[in-house]
C-alpha cells in the first residue's frame, strides 16, 4: 500500500474519534490476515488500552505502521512459499521442416549452426551478469572501518508502542501531517531500548527495518535514538510482498547471511530466512517487560562468532523456540 492509497483512505474515513462506548479493556487477536489491507501482526496480547477493531482511528494505525488489522475468524497459519516452476525450453520445430538424408538425419551444417547460436547467446548473457552490479538495500561497507555483523531490528511491538489513540503515560507524542491535517501519535518505548541500543551498537551495524511508512518511522527514530546508533533505516517500500505480508528479505541487505541477525515479533516479517531470526515477543504497555535485556548474552556470542547460524540453531533448541 503506498502513500496515495494511505491518503485516499484516510481522507475517505472519518476524523480521529475515540468512542465514550469503547469498553476500559479488551483482548485484540492480530494473528490473522486482513482481506483489505493484506497485513499481519502477530500474537493475541491483552493491552489495557481500549481498542476496537472497526474503529477509523485503528485502521489509519494499521496503514501507517504496516500492521494488520485482522479479519475474524480467519486462519493464523502461514501461507506456504509459492512453487515457482523451472524455466522450460520451447523446442524448435526447425528440425520438422529440414530436408532429410537418405537415412533421414539432419544435415551436419545447420546442426552447427544452431550449437554456434546458443553458445553465442549463453556467452552473452554471462558476460551481462559478470558486468552487473546488484542492488543491495544497504550501501557497501566500508573497508576502513572495523567489521561489524549486522543486526537488523523491527520498530513496532519490538522497540516501541504507537497509537493513535490518546494514553495516559506516552514517552513521547509525535505530530505527523497529512493532506493537510495533523495526527498525533502516542509512542510508548520498550523498557530497557535505549541502553539496548547503545549496547548493541558498539558491538553491531544497526539496522532498523520496518514496514511502517516513512512519514511516521523516520520522525519517531529521530526521537527515539538521538545518540546516533542506527547506521540504517529501511522501511515498507524495502520488503517484499509475499501472500499479502511485508517481507524482510535478508538476502537483499548486501551483507553476509551467516553474519546477519533479524529481531522481530512477527514470524512473517522473516519468513524468507527464519534461520536468521530472533523471534521476540510482541510489547504493548508491560514495563516488567526485560525481554531485550535477556537478548544480550546472545547476542554477545553472535557479536564474536564465525557464523550466527549455528548459534541461533543451538539456542532454538535450548529455548524450545521453532
Amino acid at each position: 500500500m503506498g502513500i496515495e492509497s494511505l491518503v485516499t483512505q484516510v481522507s475517505q474515513s472519518s476524523p480521529v474519534t475515540c468512542s465514550p462506548s469503547v469498553p476500559s479493556k479488551s483482548t485484540v487477536n492480530v494473528s490473522s490476515t486482513n482481506k483489505d489491507t493484506g497485513l499481519h501482526i502477530i500474537p493475541s496480547v491483552p493491552s489495557t488500552d481500549a481498542v476496537n477493531m472497526d474503529f477509523p482511528w485503528y485502521r489509519r494505525l494499521c496503514c501507517f505502521m504496516g500492521v494488520n488489522r485482522p479479519s475474524r475468524g480467519s486462519s493464523s497459519a502461514p501461507m506456504p512459499l509459492p512453487h515457482i516452476p523451472s524455466p522450460t525450453v520451447n523446442k524448435s520445430d526447425d528440425s520438422d521442416n529440414e530436408t532429410p538424408t537418405h537415412n533421414g538425419s539432419i544435415p551436419t551444417s545447420a546442426t552447427v549452426t544452431a550449437e554456434e547460436s546458443i553458445q553465442t547467446e549463453n556467452n552473452s548473457i554471462v558476460s551481462e551478469l559478470e558486468t552487473e552490479e546488484t542492488s543491495y538495500l544497504l550501501p557497501p561497507l566500508n573497508p576502513s572501518a572495523p567489521y561489524k555483523p549486522c543486526l537488523v531490528l523491527d520498530l513496532d511491538e519490538t522497540l516501541v508502542h504507537s497509537s493513535f489513540k490518546p494514553i495516559p503515560d506516552p514517552d513521547f507524542v509525535l505530530s505527523i501531517e497529512l493532506e493537510g491535517q495533523t495526527y498525533n501519535v502516542y509512542v510508548r518505548k520498550r523498557p530497557g531500548v535505549d541502553e539496548f541500543m547503545t549496547w548493541c551498537a558498539e558491538r553491531f551495524e544497526i539496522v532498523i527495518f520496518t514496514a511502517s511508512l516513512a512519514k511516521y518511522a523516520n520522525p519517531l527514530l529521530d526521537i527515539l535514538d538521538p545518540h546516533k546508533t542506527i547506521s540504517h533505516r529501511l522501511f515498507r517500500e524495502s520488503c517484499v510482498q509475499h501472500y499479502g505480508n511485508y517481507v524482510k528479505d535478508m538476502t537483499m541487505l548486501g551483507r553476509k547471511i551467516e553474519h546477519s541477525i533479524i529481531v522481530d515479533n512477527s514470524p512473517f516479517s522473516y519468513m524468507f530466512q527464519p534461520e536468521n531470526a530472533i523471534p521476540i515477543l510482541s510489547w504493548f504497555n508491560d514495563y516488567s517487560d526485560r525481554h531485550l535485556y535477556t537478548l544480550l548474552p546472545l547476542l554477545e556470542e553472535l557479536s564474536t562468532c564465525q557464523s550466527a547460524l549455528p548459534v541461533l540453531e543451538r539456542w532454538k533448541k535450548e529455548n524450545n523456540i521453532e
